[in-house]
């Protein structure tokens, strides 16, 4: 194994190499792969909670999402997904500012057609900001959005948080 890019962080960097390790024996490779090894790029993201930081003297809470977005927020399926059987999931990451406005969103990971309906649709979220100190600050939140075909459903989850039952909309 090597690392592609460091946290900049020995202790983040040495649990991440642990944890591909731990997952180690892999099962083999399919027959119809013509080469004998794999390349995998894992990514980890860490973040840090308030206790994390109290040997600093940091006081820091994340942003928070502060409305239901399956009233009129949530990614829509869009209809060129569904003729084309498309579905899958997409991570974004999202900057919000010290208002709590949403100011950037890029996709990380998934279908474009999927990742421009989320990014339209995460751009119109409202957060309480992050604060340092007290004082609101930038910071970063990632989100997951499932779209699936069946039933033309779309799911988000925020930093990891599921959202609560109701933000679930089949359209």
């Amino acid at each position: 194994m090597k690392f592609a890019a460091t946290s900049g962080d020995g202790l983040l960097d040495r649990a991440a190499w642990e944890a591909v390790k731990a997952a180690a024996p892999f099962p083999p490779l399919p027959a119809e792969l013509k080469s004998d090894h794999l390349t995998l790029r894992c990514r980890f993201f860490y973040n840090p909670q308030p206790t994390d930081l109290a040997w600093s003297g940091v006081a820091l809470t994340h942003a928070q999402l502060i409305q239901n977005i399956a009233d009129s927020n949530l990614p829509r399926y869009p209809a060129q997904a569904a003729l084309a059987k498309i579905d899958g999931v997409v991570r974004l990451e999202a900057t919000v500012g010290p208002d709590g406005a949403v100011k950037d969103v890029k996709a990380l990971e998934g279908d474009a057609i999927l990742a421009e309906a989320c990014t339209s649709a995460i751009k119109k979220w409202r957060f309480y900001p992050a604060q340092r100190n007290h004082v609101p600050i930038q910071d970063l939140v990632r989100v997951k959005v499932e779209f699936r075909l069946d039933g033309e459903q779309v799911r988000a989850e925020v930093a990891g948080r599921a959202l609560p039952a109701s933000a679930i909309r089949s359209q």
